[in-house]
This record gives structure tokens, sequence and C-alpha cells, in this order.
């Protein structure tokens, strides 16, 4: 649904479980994936 969604980049900030094939796809479409450091 990312890669549909026309989305060009995904911010996250808790441990979300994706690695291998998933990530590969968002990298040859174009999608940066970064984790949101939040400081306390």
């Amino acid at each position: 649904m990312i890669l549909n969604a026309g989305l060009i980049e995904v911010v996250y900030n808790d441990a979300y479980p994706m690695s291998g094939e998933p990530l590969r796809l968002l990298d040859v479409a174009g999608i940066r994936v970064r984790k949101l450091e939040v400081k306390k």
C-alpha cells in the first residue's frame, strides 16, 4: 500500500520489524525510510 500511495518517505518512531525484501522494494521505488529520533 505504501508503494501505491505515492509516498516519498516513511518515518517511524518505534521499532518495526521490516527488513530484507520489503526494504529493498521501498529503496527501488525511491521511498526513504527513517526512524524518528525523539529527544527526551
